[in-house]
């Protein structure tokens, strides 16, 4: 097992790759025409939507750690709020604040889980 792959700087570039081909695949996903949904479950674009921001958002902290928390939780609600500004825009998309919700709390969770998994490596023994 690798140690320290998120802490060593040698591995930075791969994190910041990674999430900017994340990023794009984002931006793709949710700014594309809405094709029909392989499962028809009610509202299950909110487990989509939360599942996405939650691993978008550590994502963020573990390729950009000098980041304070407060700008990450920021910068991925903003994002959040604009694809939804803009799906309304789009044909088969709409705005919706219960998917601005599900973003947000995605967001917040997964800013923890970034956090939890930086301090995690932090406290693992270096060989």
């Amino acid at each position: 097992m690798l140690k320290n792959i998120f802490l060593n700087p040698r591995y930075q570039p791969y994190w910041k790759v990674l999430f900017w081909l994340v990023f794009a695949t984002l931006l793709f996903l949710t700014l594309t025409p809405q094709p029909q949904q392989p499962i028809k479950l009610q509202n299950i674009d909110k487990l989509f939507h939360f599942i996405a921001f939650a691993g978008f958002t550590a994502l963020l902290k573990i390729a950009f750690q000098r980041l304070k928390r407060i700008t990450i939780i920021s910068l991925s609600i903003a994002l959040g709020v604009l694809i939804e500004v803009i799906q309304y825009f789009i044909p088969n998309r709409g705005f919706s604040f219960a998917d601005m919700l599900a973003d947000a709390l995605g967001a917040l969770i997964g800013l923890a889980l970034g956090i939890y998994i930086i301090n995690r490596q932090k406290q693992l023994p270096v060989q």
